[in-house]
């Protein structure tokens, strides 16, 4: 009998404590801050989770499985595409001018691709009026790119 007291105290302990305590409403909506800048990093780092060490043509397939799955899963805001388009870019431009070799296909492959995550990522860097200096922020790039950027601008004929 005591015993059954004892834990009866306990237990109303316990529930007083979690009131106090302010307990979570485990049905409330949780909150997420999403801004420009952390969609672009998202973006920026789906990309390069999936760089492996395989060639262009399944690199560039990865890149596109990333942003269709993104597309699908209604997840693909103008900033994520913006940091996606431009770290794919990156990589396969990097890539076409690295020592690496590629069969001729491949290499055509890699430089259509490298040309439209080009222009994307432009014409949605415009859109969003995010500087260069600003998405190399957000991408937490430190190699300055706007020569790489002229150069591609030239071969595009993006402005």
């Amino acid at each position: 009998m005591k015993r059954a007291a004892i834990c009866g105290v306990m237990v109303l302990v316990l529930v007083f404590l979690a009131v106090e305590a302010g307990a979570v409403d485990l049905n409330a909506p949780g909150e997420k801050k999403v801004t420009v800048g952390s969609e672009i990093k998202r973006g920026c780092s789906a990309i390069t989770e999936a760089i492996a060490p395989i060639d262009l043509l399944q690199q560039t397939m990865a890149f596109d499985r990333i942003i269709t799955l993104n597309h699908q899963k209604n997840t693909d805001s103008p900033g994520f595409m913006l940091g996606a388009s431009f770290a794919a870019w990156q990589f396969i431009a990097y890539r076409l001018e690295s020592k690496i070799k590629e069969s001729s296909s491949n290499r055509d492959t890699g430089i259509r691709a490298a040309s439209l995550y080009f222009r994307d990522f432009r014409k949605l860097q415009k859109k969003l009026k995010i500087s260069d200096d600003q998405l190399l922020e957000a991408t937490g790039q430190i190699k300055p790119f706007t020569k790489d950027i002229e150069r591609w601008e030239a071969k595009t004929k993006v402005k």
